[in-house]
């Protein structure tokens, strides 16, 4: 193989990501995973650079968020164990002295990652001579961190019989680009960058380096054995200073140090220094899992026949509650922007339909549909009133929550005041219209509850009159286009962007899944916009949409097709192995290759699409217990607990006598009608409590798997 750090050249200049010319003036440094396979061209992963000024990461997107439910603040660790404590920084670094060379992970080939108990605590393995060194990432509440707030701890175990050393090295770059780091100063118990805390330590290091850009890559002096003991100061002009901090690891021992994650807090000259903790008397990974599982045996619990889902399920129910941030909720954390409520509504009411109550409440409470973010136009204003308004909604049918109306009731009034208003539809997005009219109607039923008919009354008209004026707009384009579809707007064609007007039916509930505009839809997406069973967004991002995939699962699973669980599947498959994905997978790797790499929004529509498979509420008011049911489940048993929805909480369990599910089931409010459509289409109850012997169970005849290149 080339040396084909030798031949990287001279790409020019830029703003994000790793600039041309550091490529130019370091051929020979360590990289992150990402890069390393970006810049090299015998790698698949390989990124030309053209008239690009700088490299981003647009292949192995991917990270996993960590913190704790006592903070808005995340960590996020890379597929090989990079860790970055806020967007946009630096990161800690992990390498492996063994007795046979230095082990760097992002360059290594025998490295797995996990979650420790199907939770947000991250476990990178490598593997070295005679067994692994362990890599474990986790977030502590300031409760514990004391004057350093919320604290990301990283610990390494030595599992192998040998002695290995380690070196905790600080980054200059993260999973997205290059990150400025200017001085960094070494004090007995800590590492300082640029006067923040940056690295607590568990006593001084045995060794220690240090280098700025000029001087080349600290890697080089760390893996020749020139780390040795004494103070350290960088001061690199060039915002590419890095240190790496070596500490021996005799076998079957742990060393642990941690990363605040206020940036704010700082030591300046005449400042009384902040007092250390005892980073050993910390909560131990497995101590940080099981806290993590006793918070979610509350709301929604599933038993699942197949282990992969029920990891993932279970993992993701752990995600949803990180991206939850107090008073906000945000799908993309580490996007660097601020997004509409519109795009977190969704998140909120899947809090809400995996019981937690309590996150959704706090959420609505703070009402941050108020703040439209950096877009102050009067769209992105409307979707978030409209967004707001379906949640409060959602809310307060599934908890009955008089109280939080009573206070959100002002709201209602100031969003249908905002969106009665709204009168432009000539170029007005159709996904933008549904959700106007979702709001309308949502808030018009909110504003009944609270004796209010008249504004009620209005709000109606104000939903049909732009319900009307959509139809009408959507007739006039099918008449355009000779085909009944439904387009992203009135003035577009049958492109990618007309996915978004599937909102009409999922989540949104305005057009049932057998409706012509959707059917017509949704033929539509499969035929030009899918790359076999996931689709594939090509205007934005450009690459296989998680999050939308899961929407169109949604709204074929209304219908019962069994497409909707292939997607689920083809998903499943392409989450990472913390069950994570991106806002984009690149779709020949597999990787991220845009946007946020941990995305709140498919964590939410995967589970809000297992929910629906297991629990949907149906149009007449009833619920479909299980409206598909995979054939490899034939046999096997099943438990949903404590299910919130509009009709009360619901519990109920399969199991099998022979080809014959046997059906339990309880149910809070009486006389609600039960089905279960994917075992049995005769079966019907309205008994709170019983148990029915299901005909014999008989698989569907599964759908030809379409073929990826023919889509």
């Amino acid at each position: 193989m080339a040396n084909w750090r030798s031949l990287v050249g001279r790409r020019g200049s830029g703003p994000a990501g790793i600039d041309g010319d550091v490529l130019a003036g370091a051929p020979d440094w360590l990289w992150p995973f990402w890069a390393e396979r970006q810049l090299d061209p015998e790698s698949p992963a390989f990124v030309p650079g053209g008239e690009l000024p700088a490299l981003v990461n647009v292949t192995h997107r991917n990270w996993t968020l960590v913190g704790n439910l006592a903070s808005p603040r995340t960590g996020i660790v890379d597929p090989r164990g990079l860790v970055s404590p806020w967007p946009g920084g630096w990161s800690l670094d992990w390498w492996i002295g063994a007795e046979d060379r230095w082990h760097l992970p992002s360059r290594e080939a025998a490295v797995r990652q996990s979650l420790v108990g199907d939770v947000p605590v991250v476990q990178t393995a490598l593997r070295i001579p005679g067994g692994d060194a362990v890599h474990r990432v986790y977030g502590l509440p300031a409760s514990v961190g004391g004057p350093f707030g919320e604290l990301v701890v990283v610990e390494v175990e030595n599992q192998s019989p040998v002695p290995v050393a380690v070196a905790f090295a600080l980054r200059p770059a993260n999973p997205v680009g290059l990150a400025a780091v200017r001085r960094i100063e070494l004090q007995e118990d800590r590492l300082l960058v640029d006067g923040h805390p940056a690295l607590l330590l568990p006593r001084p290091p045995a060794g220690v380096a240090g280098s700025k850009f000029e001087d080349g890559d600290v890697v080089h002096r760390v893996t020749a054995g020139q780390a040795g003991p004494g103070s350290l100061h960088v001061d690199d002009p060039d915002g590419l200073g890095q240190v790496a901090l070596v500490y021996p690891l005799p076998h079957r021992t742990t060393v642990r140090v941690a990363l605040p994650l206020e940036h704010d807090r700082r030591t300046r000259h005449g400042s009384p220094a902040l007092p250390g903790i005892d980073l050993a008397a910390l909560p131990a990974p497995a101590d940080v899992s099981r806290g993590w599982q006793a918070q979610l045996r509350r709301g929604l619990r599933l038993e699942l026949p197949d282990p992969r889902l029920q990891s993932a399920v279970e993992a993701n129910r752990g995600f949803l509650l990180l991206f939850h941030r107090g008073g906000d909720v945000s799908p993309a954390p580490w996007r660097g922007e601020d997004v509409s409520f519109r795009e977190a509504a969704p998140m909120v009411v899947t809090l809400d339909r995996f019981g937690f109550h309590t996150e959704a409440a706090e959420v609505l409470r703070a009402r941050p549909w108020r703040s439209p973010g950096r877009d102050s136009g009067r769209l992105r204003t409307w979707e978030g009133h409209a967004g707001g308004l379906w949640a409060i909604a959602e809310h307060h049918r599934l908890t009955g929550d008089g109280a939080l109306l009573g206070e959100l009731i002002p709201a209602v009034r100031e969003g249908v005041r905002l969106l009665a208003g709204h009168h432009v539809v000539a170029d007005l997005p159709y996904e933008q219209g549904f959700w106007c009219v979702r709001g309308l109607v949502d808030g018009a039923w909110l504003l009944r509850l609270a004796g209010d008919g008249p504004a009620a009354d209005e709000a109606e008209a104000a939903a049909a009159q732009l319900r009307d004026a959509i139809t009408a707009s959507l007739e006039r384009g099918a008449a355009r286009l000779g085909r009944v579809a439904m387009p992203a707007a009135p003035s577009r064609g049958l492109d990618a962007g007309m996915v978004g007007s599937l909102v009409a039916c999922d989540p949104l509930g305005l057009l049932p899944a057998d409706d012509a505009w959707v059917t017509g839809t949704l033929d539509a997406l499969r035929e030009a916009f899918c790359l076999g069973d996931a689709f594939y967004e090509a205007l934005l991002h450009r690459g296989l949409s998680p999050s939308l995939t899961f929407r169109i699962a949604a709204c074929e699973l209304e219908a019962g097709d069994l497409r909707a669980w292939r997607r689920l599947r083809r998903m499943l498959d392409a989450a990472t192995s913390t069950f994570t994905w991106p806002e984009a997978v690149h779709p020949r790797l597999g990787g991220g290759c845009a946007g946020d790499g941990h995305h709140g929004g498919a964590a939410a529509g995967f589970l809000g699409l297992v929910r629906r498979a297991l629990v949907r509420e149906t149009p007449g008011g009833g619920l479909a217990l299980v409206t598909i049911f995979p054939p490899e489940w034939a046999g096997q048993p099943l438990e949903v607990h404590d299910a919130p929805t509009a009709q009360g909480r619901i519990s109920y369990a399969l199991r099998w006598h022979g080809d014959r599910p046997a059906l339990l089931w309880q149910c809070e409010r009486p006389g609600v009608s039960l089905t279960a459509p994917g075992l049995d289409r005769s079966f019907s109850t309205t008994e709170p409590a019983g148990e029915a012997l299901l005909a014999p169970y008989r698989a569907r005849i599964p759908i030809p798997v379409q073929d990826a290149g023919s889509a």
